[in-house]
Order: structure tokens, then sequence, then C-alpha cells
């Protein structure tokens, strides 16, 4: 632990020094953001990958649908022949 540490102080420390002394951009590391919710919303991958998943969902939950009504049937059936 105390390594990194000493490894990320060393590198936080560098990091100024090298940017003042008019290092060229390319040599300088690139970051990228990705936001993967405007990807998958505007995206025509994500599109279709979207139109999946509910075709998916809606049918899970049709399937839940039907197994609740089932139940309640069996649960009103038990109901009405009361105790033995």
């Amino acid at each position: 632990m105390k390594v990194w540490t000493v490894f990320l102080m060393a590198g936080a420390a560098a990091l100024p020094a090298a940017a003042q002394t008019g290092a060229a951009p390319a040599s300088m590391p690139k970051i990228a953001v990705i936001d993967i919710q405007k990807l998958v919303v505007e995206s025509a991958a994500g599109k279709e990958a979207q139109g999946r998943v509910k075709k998916v969902v809606d049918s899970k939950q049709g399937e839940g649908e039907k197994l609740q009504k089932e139940l309640q049937g069996l649960q009103q059936r038990l109901t009405d022949q009361g105790p033995r």
C-alpha cells in the first residue's frame, strides 16, 4: 500500500512539471469520454438492442401477468373449498 502511495505521489508531482516543460500535445496521454446513454439512444445498434430488450421485457411481463392470474384463480379455488 505504501509503495502505491509513493508512486502516486511521484506521478502527481511529475504531471505539473511535464505540463510546464512545453511538451508536445502528442506526448500527453489522450483521454476519451464516452456517453453510453447517448450511444445507446442515438446509434442504430443501440436502437436495435433497445427493441430486442423491450420485446423480451414485454414477453416476460405477459408471462408474469398470466402466472399472477393463474395464482389468483388457484387461491380463489382454495378459499371456495373452505377448510375440510
